[in-house]
């Protein structure tokens, strides 16, 4: 008879325990305070902000609107989300098309979601951020395609749409991130090779997918040709030894049929490697090209020596015009002479195909080093290159 009741008394127990811990929504005691915001205009979007209640049973603020499409909205804000320095939240509400005024409700609830009474505050977001990107962007004739510029200061993500017909008459589109931290942005549309002019259509998104409307612009393409190789050298080239003098920092004589010069001598069987025994070399390594007279350089293409993927994963362009090169005190290429850098690149070392590496600011060089950094250092301790060709203008 004991044993019975003391099972009776458990359940009972347990059945009052669940009816404590059930809560149905809206239950509970409503917080008692109102959410006085403030509410600050930005570029298709409202910043809303208040201090943080103090009210035992406060829990989160519903924030609710309608926006430009009449879609109802809402954010959820914890009282956790309070910034700890000045405790104040903050509210985005973001994706607003143009600049109308929109009333925002917010509705302190506590943790069972019982609410609270409401408050509501009007602002107008300012213009959308694509409308303010749109007309900054510009397209100008380059080799090979356009040069595609603009300007970011909205502090928002948006991405840049460019539909153009190609040479073959195939639709294209260059998609290009605009991003919030870049100001000054600049891309490139290339692949052409006939000089010629084209219409593209430029459009813009945010990241709700609202859409600018479109800009058409015409602008010409210019021709780009392969810059011929008859007077390429390599400054203080030595074929008898593998130690590095003013053109390269080394060459294995032992490797490839022209050492250096196999750089240039249009077959990708032969190459230049870095010196790996008498001496034996570490990275950082680079080779200097002499074009023999300047150029204007669109592009510069490299291919890895054939069938080996422990050479470079990258390397930085140099160039250096025939007016900035005086005689040299030392063998690293750099003293006496003005270089400019053009950039640094990936180089993928497990294809055998030439990899086009665009210059964009379009330099007149005489001169071109091609530098592999520590930080260039593949698989391998040497760079290797079978085949360089530069392209421009002369």
């Amino acid at each position: 008879m004991k044993r019975i009741i003391l099972i009776l008394f458990c359940i009972a127990l347990v059945t009052a325990s669940c009816k404590e811990e059930t809560f149905e929504q809206g239950g509970g005691t409503a917080p008692a305070v109102t959410i006085e915001a403030a509410a600050t205009a930005d570029h298709g979007a409202v910043i809303l902000s208040w201090t943080g209640p103090e009210d035992v049973n406060y829990y989160y603020t519903n924030v609710e609107w309608t926006n430009s499409k009449g879609q109802k909205r809402s954010i959820q804000s914890s009282k956790f989300a309070v910034d700890s320095i000045t405790g104040i939240v903050t509210v985005v509400a973001d994706g607003f098309t143009d600049t109308q005024s929109y009333t925002f409700t917010l509705t302190p609830h506590n943790s069972a979601g019982a609410a609270g009474k409401s408050s509501q505050i009007s602002c107008a977001p300012l213009e959308p951020a694509y409308k303010i990107v749109l007309p900054t962007v510009t397209l100008v004739p380059d080799f090979g395609g356009v040069t595609v510029s603009w300007q970011n200061n909205t502090g928002k993500d948006l991405t840049i749409e460019i539909e153009y017909i190609f040479e073959d008459g195939s639709k294209r589109t260059k998609t290009i991130k605009a991003l919030k931290t870049v100001i000054d942005g600049r891309d490139a549309i290339t692949g052409f090779t006939q000089g010629a002019e084209h219409s593209f259509t430029v459009s813009i998104k945010d990241r709700f997918e609202n859409r600018s409307e479109e800009k058409i612009i015409n602008e010409a393409v210019l021709s780009e040709q392969k810059i011929d190789k008859l007077l390429w050298e390599i400054p203080g080239y030595n074929g008898s030894s593998a130690n590095g003098t003013i053109g390269y920092s080394s060459q294995a004589t032992n490797e490839g049929a022209l050492k250096s010069l196999a750089i240039f001598d249009d077959n990708v069987s032969t190459y230049w490697h870095a010196s790996w025994s008498s001496p034996s070399t570490v990275y950082p390594h680079w080779y200097i090209i002499d074009m023999g007279r300047e150029v204007t350089i669109s592009r510069i293409e490299l291919t890895r020596r054939q069938g080996n993927a422990q050479g470079q994963k990258g390397q930085t362009f140099y160039t250096c015009t025939e007016a900035n090169r005086q005689e040299p005190n030392g063998l690293d290429g750099e003293a006496g002479w003005v270089w400019q850098n053009q950039g640094h690149f990936t180089f993928d070392h497990n294809t055998n195909n030439f990899q086009s590496f665009r210059l964009i600011n379009n330099p007149t060089a005489r001169y071109v080093k091609v530098y592999f950094g520590v930080e260039d250092k593949g698989a391998g301790n040497y760079a290797m290159v079978a085949e360089m060709n530069v392209y421009g203008q002369e």
